[in-house]
């Protein structure tokens, strides 16, 4: 399943994750080239993963369930602001941290970060332990939304001297 720091919530793929309970509220999701698609049910899912203590069953809370969605979409913005920990950078150990302490490495591939997980059954759901990963309560991503605008956010940082500047200036020193 996909890490992806663009998306804004997360979409269940029907070949990793087990819908768990439907939550009767629907979204739209928009995607590529403006693609949208109406009316999708949220729910409660949940995958089973391999972590550094042993299988675990993650419970993914007001995820849409996209029908045609082979693999999980994940939204890093979401998984953080449940108080995991995503390292996801180039030189990062390229793990998901949980509030509880289960790691779970990412795999890179093309530049895109994923995580191993695999749809549960409901043997496993009465064997392994779970984790939460998202809020249970409902996902609101737009109280994040920034209460500055481009133009106020660069007046404010305008003398600063991006680190790319810096560290060209002290390559060219050393030639």
């Amino acid at each position: 399943s996909l890490i992806d720091s663009g998306a804004n919530g997360g979409l269940a793929g029907y070949e990793d994750m087990l819908l768990i309970l439907p939550n009767g509220e629907f979204v739209n999701v928009e995607g590529i080239d403006e693609h949208i698609l109406n009316r999708i049910e949220l729910g409660t899912f949940a995958s089973k993963v391999k972590t550094n203590r042993g299988i675990c069953i993650f419970l993914w809370h007001h995820y849409a369930r996209v029908l045609t969605q082979k693999r999980s979409i994940h939204s890093k913005f979401q998984l953080e602001a449940y108080g995991n920990i995503v390292r996801d950078g180039f030189l990062d150990k390229h793990q998901i941290i949980t509030p509880c302490g289960h790691v779970v490495p990412l795999v890179r591939k093309s530049g895109l970060y994923y995580m191993e997980m695999e749809k549960p059954t409901i043997e496993d759901l009465e064997k392994y332990p779970a984790v939460v990963m998202t809020n249970p309560h409902k996902w609101k991503p737009k109280i994040f939304d920034s209460l500055k605008t481009a133009d106020e956010y660069l007046s404010e940082i305008k003398n600063l001297v991006p680190r790319s500047e810096e560290h060209t200036s002290e390559l060219q020193s050393r030639q």
